[in-house]
């Protein structure tokens, strides 16, 4: 099978503090506040935006923020997220971008991830452990632990 067409998760860049960016998008503010709240103490920036049924907007703010990997929610019968993979994927500056899917329909999250291969890194099924958020985190991001 050719791959070379699927792109390949660009490396880490570390921001002028030397933390790489985390980008979470979610349906569910108080889960946004959440995440803020757990991943502040670790060595990394977090930005929380909610998802939005127009993927545009979004793509402006990954282009001028840069994140280093995106944690995006997947509910299989909410379709924002696959609108976003699909708006990442067709845009040339953004489709290297990498995605950890998190859903609370782990098969369907994993079929979805098996369509954007080249631009999602991982499924994380939902309800998690905050380790295993901290473990994705880190192996992608190589942020020490918290």
């Amino acid at each position: 099978m050719d791959t070379t067409d699927e792109p390949m998760p660009l490396p880490p860049r570390p921001a002028a503090d030397g933390k790489p960016l985390l980008y979470v998008l979610n349906n569910n503010a108080e889960f946004l506040e959440l995440i803020r709240e757990v991943l502040a103490d670790v060595n990394l920036r977090v930005v929380v935006e909610q998802l939005r049924p127009n993927p545009e907007v979004t793509l402006e703010n990954f282009r001028s923020s840069q994140p280093d990997l995106i944690l995006l929610d997947y509910v299989p019968f909410i379709s924002d997220a696959r609108y976003l993979l699909e708006a990442l994927c067709a845009s040339a500056d953004l489709r290297k971008l990498p995605v950890l899917l998190a859903s609370t329909s782990p098969q369907a999250a994993t079929a979805l991830a098996d369509q954007f291969s080249g631009q999602i890194i991982d499924v994380l099924p939902k309800p998690f452990e905050l380790e295993e958020l901290y473990r994705l985190v880190r192996q992608f991001l190589s942020v020490p632990t918290p």
